[in-house]
């Protein structure tokens, strides 16, 4: 146990050093984009770094399992170099116990960044958009916004709202176009508005067009429209995926289903969160493979340079399957489970074959 330990904290240590440079550095990357930004507005150097501060999280979520693969690497590679791993080995210890302090810490890794750092991630994001919005103003602010469809129900009939952008997490849309529709799905009339605001049990539309079959355009500087829609709902349908805490993906999978809405890109995020303490232990596999041989055998920069690439190729064939998963082309499950089960599997197989024959 106190080579499990040390081995563990080593690696530890190493990943969450591999983390904080990378994250220094997209946090400087951010500050500079922000800096631009705000070369035509009048900004403070506080709120630039405050508003990099918020989007940090969001964006090095990313690089945890690179952190993982390359503190691996470099953890077993020093090992080597120090001959502490020829040491234990002959003490007795196989290649998988030298693995197995690295493959519970990064399963924790994962198990953290699910449940405590991706929450952190999605109420930091929210808090960016509301400065960026104070600090930039609306055009600036719709650059970060797709547009927004949703389908309700009401006492007024089923209806479907389209909205150029939305602020205060949706319960305010601007460049609104409804679709209203009878109890049996016949087409109404069309609502064209300068803005819709959420209250309690109606839309209450400013700057109004209404066009009827077979009637005249009727123009209103204040319509209502009903909806059973709530603030809490809103806020759910009109977010991205990768902005919705970990813990909301299930409620928000389940309100998008009932609005009509592709869940595709929910159930892909909700997936892979769930899957990425495997994926991270699928990092730790590929490191293992290219980094537990003899440090004095030579081609050093080749074996960190093979892991890196085989890491790589790895995170790039997830985003393929998760953009095909996303787009319903497979099974979002699928889509996650899959590489990483392979990469599992092909990993285990070279380190038997290299330790075991």
């Amino acid at each position: 146990m106190i080579i499990m330990r040390y081995i563990g904290l080593r690696f530890l240590r190493n990943t969450i050093g591999v983390y904080l440079a990378c994250a220094a550095l997209i946090f400087l990357v951010e500050s500079i984009e922000n800096l631009r930004r705000a070369s035509a507005h009048d900004v403070s150097l506080g709120t630039v770094f405050l508003l990099a501060f918020y989007r940090l999280p969001m964006l090095s979520e990313q690089i945890f399992p690179f952190a993982v693969l390359i503190g691996a690497i470099f953890t077993y590679l020093m090992l080597s170099r120090s001959l502490e791993l020829a040491v234990t080995r002959a003490a007795g210890f196989s290649v998988w116990q030298f693995i197995l302090p690295a493959l519970v810490v990064s399963m924790g890794v994962g198990l953290f960044t699910t449940t405590i750092f991706n929450p952190i991630a999605a109420n930091f994001s929210e808090r960016y958009q509301r400065i960026y919005l104070d600090v930039f103003g609306v055009e600036e602010y719709r650059s970060l916004q797709n547009p927004v469809w949703i389908r309700q129900t009401s006492v007024d009939g089923p209806a479907i709202l389209h909205a150029g952008d939305q602020v205060d997490a949706g319960q305010q849309l601007r460049d609104v176009t409804i679709y209203v529709f009878d109890p049996s799905d016949r087409f109404q009339e069309r609502i064209e508005a300068r803005s819709a605001t959420l209250e309690p049990g109606r839309w209450l539309l400013e700057k109004v067009e209404v066009l009827r079959r077979d009637q005249p355009a009727q123009r209103f500087n204040s319509y209502y429209l009903s909806t059973y829609l709530t603030p809490a709902q809103m806020k759910l349908l009109t977010t991205t995926a990768e902005t919705v805490s970990f813990w909301d993906l299930p409620q928000t999978i389940e309100i998008n289903e009932k609005a009509g809405l592709s869940t595709e890109k929910l159930v892909f995020q909700y997936q892979s969160l769930i899957a990425r303490p495997l994926l991270m232990c699928a990092m730790v596999i590929i490191a293992a493979t290219v980094s537990l041989r003899v440090f004095r055998s030579g081609n050093i920069g080749r074996m960190i340079i093979s892991g890196i690439v085989a890491g790589f190729v790895f995170y790039v064939v997830l985003k393929i399957m998760g953009d095909l998963g996303a787009a319903g082309v497979i099974r979002p499950s699928l889509s996650v489970w899959g590489p990483v089960v392979v990469a599992l599997l092909l990993g285990t197989n070279v380190l038997l074959f290299q330790e075991d024959g």
